[in-house]
């Protein structure tokens, strides 16, 4: 049975746009101290109601949440070697 994806769930979305308008957007990320997601949802929550940038706010403070703890991790040789590890574990085997 497949699974019924709340309004506010994450997903993944492959965008095509030229390297230009790429560039364009990560130097507004940065400008913005955003990471260049949090800055194409935000624009894009602009073009919508409030309850739409509420949604963007959840997203990216989600989001920040995240790359927090993956610094975290990422700052403790022990925990790297776990991750290291659980990443070869799954990875497809060579032939």
């Amino acid at each position: 049975m497949a699974r019924v994806r709340k309004p506010n769930d994450p997903i993944a979305l492959q965008v095509r746009m030229t390297e230009a308008l790429r560039r364009k957007l990560a130097s507004a990320a940065e400008e913005n101290a955003r990471s260049l997601n949090s800055e194409i949802l935000w624009r894009l929550g602009q073009t919508f109601d409030a309850e739409w940038g509420h949604l963007t706010l959840e997203m990216e403070e989600r989001e920040k949440r995240e790359q927090d703890f993956l610094d975290r991790w990422s700052q403790d040789p022990k925990k790297v070697k776990v991750l290291a590890e659980l990443i070869a574990k799954h990875l497809p085997k060579e032939k």
